[in-house]
């Protein structure tokens, strides 16, 4: 995923500020958090089948692919950042992520891997695409993780994929902007969204389960 910015996703944005306790997302609460993390996604690319390969910042969700049949999108991401947890699971982060989503409902499967503090995990769910294909900014992730080298431990996680947007003029901030959820997963602003080398990049907040 790479940032979605135009006007009618202004327009929707607005119109989620506006609502105010409208939920942004439906992933079950997690009650037994082991560790929690914010990721950014440096790297990606994407092919969507059929069609061809596509340019991930020009065509996030391969909507310019000439092809026949409905298809998939197959996407390969890396993602750095850092993971708040116990010994072993704590400290910078790199994950390795692939996905496959239908191209009829932009849902589909996500694995991958997690190198944190020496340990190794690995982690697969279900990834959601619709609501960022209708010009909401979020994508909601939810599965199981586990460790496999370093952390004998896992459970269930559930995060969202804050997609990067133009600021609203009324926020008084400029760039890109995330928005921004409170406790409860309502949408309660927006927040300046991380930028490096003049991108704006998707952020990913996660919650790990225990068992």
């Amino acid at each position: 995923m790479k940032a979605i910015i135009h006007g009618r996703l202004g327009i929707v944005v607005a119109v989620l500020l506006a609502a105010g306790a409208a939920r942004a997302h439906g992933e079950p609460v997690c009650n037994d958090p082991v560790a929690a993390a914010t990721l950014f996604e440096v790297a990606e690319t994407i092919e969507c089948n059929p069609g061809g390969s596509a340019d991930p910042a020009a065509d996030p969700f391969c909507l310019q692919e000439i092809s026949r049949g409905l298809g998939a999108r197959l996407a390969d991401a890396r993602l750095e950042g850092t993971i708040d947890g116990p010994p072993g699971f704590v400290g910078e982060a790199v994950v390795r992520a692939s996905s496959v989503l239908s191209r009829v409902d932009w849902t589909g499967p996500a694995h991958g891997t997690i190198q944190v503090g020496g340990s190794r995990l690995r982690f697969s769910g279900q990834l959601d695409l619709s609501r960022a294909r209708q010009d909401v900014p979020l994508a909601p992730i939810a599965g199981r993780w586990h460790g496999t080298r370093g952390l004998r431990a896992g459970g269930a996680f559930t995060g969202t994929f804050f997609v990067p947007f133009a600021c609203p003029p009324e926020s008084g901030l400029s760039g890109a902007c995330y928005l921004r959820l409170d406790e409860q997963g309502n949408v309660a602003g927006v927040v300046p969204a991380e930028v490096r080398d003049g991108v704006p990049l998707v952020r990913l907040d996660v919650t790990f389960c225990g068992r």
